[in-house]
């Protein structure tokens, strides 16, 4: 996402550490982290790189993070981004979770919906995939130089 790099290198210039916490797979890491540093993020490295080892849930990394680290904001386009478990849970569970957790949005759990994907478009817009590609489609503007 434009502005995404100089965020974050802003942030690092504070002494804040940061974590990439991914569900990409470890076959994946060379070539992910490569690019992330081509892009000029900030520690991408062994340590604050986390991709999936087995578990699709991101909770047990956020847990283990923040055993060690004071977690000030956490940042994504997914609501599987944020520690609130609902990883596997239906809809009306998910909705609730979030109802519970709503005062945090916006002060410490930070939404970046992401114009290329996004499995918060499912739920937020009751649309089929296919209805949302369409939409997307639609709204979309020709550039004429």
């Amino acid at each position: 996402m434009p502005g995404a790099a100089d965020f974050l290198n802003a942030v690092d210039a504070l002494g804040v550490s940061i974590f990439y916490v991914t569900n990409r797979r470890e076959n994946l890491r060379e070539d992910t982290m490569h690019n992330m540093k081509a892009l000029n993020f900030p520690q991408v490295d062994e340590v604050h790189t986390v991709f999936r080892s087995g578990e699709g849930s991101k909770d047990p990394r956020f847990k283990r993070i923040a055993e060690s680290f004071d977690v000030v904001v956490y940042l994504g386009d997914s609501a599987q981004d944020f520690p609130v478990e609902i990883y596997g849970k239906g809809l009306t569970e998910r909705n609730a979770i979030f109802d519970s957790a709503r005062e945090l949005f916006g002060e410490k759990y930070i939404l970046l919906p992401n114009p290329i994907y996004g499995h918060w478009l499912n739920v937020s817009t009751g649309k089929t995939p296919e209805e949302q590609h369409k939409s997307k489609i639609d709204a979309m503007r020709i550039w004429r130089p």
